[in-house]
């Protein structure tokens, strides 16, 4: 196992367990502002961008059987990925995001739909 691969399954296994208790807890409240509703495949991406708010809802449903996908800030220099997760079935988790800046989500794999709500 080389160290991306080593990485992404520690981030992966960090979201997994933490997403059941922010879904919980996310859906108490209002549905919050859409700030990207799309569909990916292969290797697109999609940008959005952050204000004040640092606290989002991520809504990920797999078309096939599994999707994976990856957030991180755009800069000039590539930087490593903010967020990364797998799922086999739909998936809603928290996502707390640093700085007020421009995001990218890209497909790592799979088909799905992705949906971004301001939680702030």
């Amino acid at each position: 196992m080389d160290k991306r691969q080593f990485l992404a399954s520690i981030a992966v296994t960090a979201v997994g367990m933490t997403a059941g208790c922010l879904a919980a807890v996310d859906r108490l409240g209002d549905d919050g502002d859409v700030v990207l509703s799309t569909s990916l495949s292969g290797d697109e991406s999609e940008t959005f961008e952050t204000g004040e708010a640092t606290e989002y809802e991520v809504t990920l449903t797999p078309e096939g059987s599994r999707a994976k996908f990856g957030i991180r800030q755009e800069t000039t220099a590539p930087t490593s990925l903010s967020s990364y997760a797998a799922t086999d079935g739909e998936s809603t988790f928290g996502l707390e995001l640093n700085s007020e800046a421009t995001y990218e989500v890209t497909a790592l794999g799979g088909t799905f739909d992705i949906t971004i709500r301001d939680r702030s």
